[in-house]
């Protein structure tokens, strides 16, 4: 079904799809860092680590778009 509907959105005329302005751009989406080095401290390291790294990586890279995301819940 996957495969139909991509077909047929590629066979459609130009004029029919959306285009951004920009182009399209990577995204990449950190998530926060479990801690199983049993650090107890003030700070919660794995969010902490997390947003340090999506921090130097936005600097790093203007091309790519970088956010910090949340882990889906887990379903039992």
């Amino acid at each position: 079904m996957i495969e139909r509907e991509l077909a047929l959105q590629i066979a459609r005329p130009a004029a029919t799809h959306e285009s951004l302005p920009d182009g399209f751009k990577d995204k990449l989406v950190i998530l926060p860092f479990e801690n199983r080095s049993h650090y107890a401290g003030q700070w919660n390291i794995g969010p902490a680590l997390a947003r340090q790294l999506t921090d130097q990586l936005k600097q790093a890279d203007r091309n790519i778009v970088v956010e910090n995301g949340t882990p889906a819940p887990s379903t039992p």
